[in-house]
């Protein structure tokens, strides 16, 4: 099920859905929303989604992963320094 968002009223899922709605033949134009599609299922509590949608916008997302320190990290010499390029091609 999905409505227009233009057309949800309040107390409905505004969860974009992906897949594109056909276009009446009737509209000459797309709405003010380019014609965007939203759930409009019942929503649960005191959010803009229902319950299905609910549970991906507050997912715990994985904690991100340390900073790399810049300071110790070692960088390689550059080719002409390296000792055995210099002995080699001299």
């Amino acid at each position: 099920m999905s409505i227009l968002l233009s057309r949800a009223r309040e107390g409905q899922c505004r969860w974009i859905v992906c897949e594109a709605g056909p276009a009446s033949p009737r509209a000459a134009a797309p709405d003010l929303f380019g014609g965007r599609r939203v759930c409009g299922a019942p929503v649960s509590g005191l959010t803009s989604y229902c319950a299905e949608h609910r549970l991906r916008v507050y997912e715990r997302a994985p904690a991100p992963r340390p900073p790399i320190d810049l300071a110790t990290a070692r960088r390689l010499p550059a080719p002409d320094l390296q000792p055995e390029l210099t002995e080699i091609f001299g």
